[in-house]
Parts: structure tokens; sequence; C-alpha cells
């Protein structure tokens, strides 16, 4: 048997900058969460952290460039999520 090598369909390009966009990473003040913020940071983003714990927050802010911001959230007060993104209109959502 012959195995021929086909093209696969082309796929759009995801390289998008980062330069001048917010990221807002829930849970980002640890972990995976803050390498994805560093990781924006350096790619231009303007990074928004968010954690349940004010310590969590205030030592990401302590690591992350200047500029970082970092809010105290309670993702399962549905309200307090609503009142937190509602100045954040322009977002891009990954899940």
């Amino acid at each position: 048997m012959v195995m021929q090598q086909t093209k696969s369909p082309a796929r759009p390009s995801l390289n998008r900058s980062l330069e001048e966009q917010r990221v807002v990473i829930i849970g980002g003040t640890s972990g995976f969460g803050m390498a994805t913020a560093k990781a924006a940071s350096a790619e231009g983003a303007s990074v928004i952290v968010a954690s349940s714990k004010k310590t969590n927050v205030d030592r990401a802010l302590a690591e992350l460039p200047a500029g970082a911001e970092g809010h105290v959230l309670d993702i399962t007060q549905e309200s307090a999520v609503r009142i937190s993104f509602r100045p954040l209109a322009n977002l891009i959502i990954l899940q």
C-alpha cells in the first residue's frame, strides 16, 4: 500500500498582535493564569488580572509590569462580575 501525502486545507492565521489590546485573565494571579498575564504583557497587551483574594492580586501586581491592573472578584457572584466587566465593553473573549 502506498500512502500519498495530501495538502491539508489552509487554516486562518491565528497570529494576532496583542499590542494595544486589553487582556482580562480571571485566575491570572498564579500558575497558568500568571504565566499568561506575563506573556500577554511581554507582547504589548494591557493586562487585567482578577482573583477572589486581595493578597493574590497584590502579589501578582508586584510581579507584573507597571500599568497592569488587578481586581478582587468573586466569580460566583454574577452581579459582581457584571459590574466589574461593564467598563470593559470592547473585549475579545476566548474560552
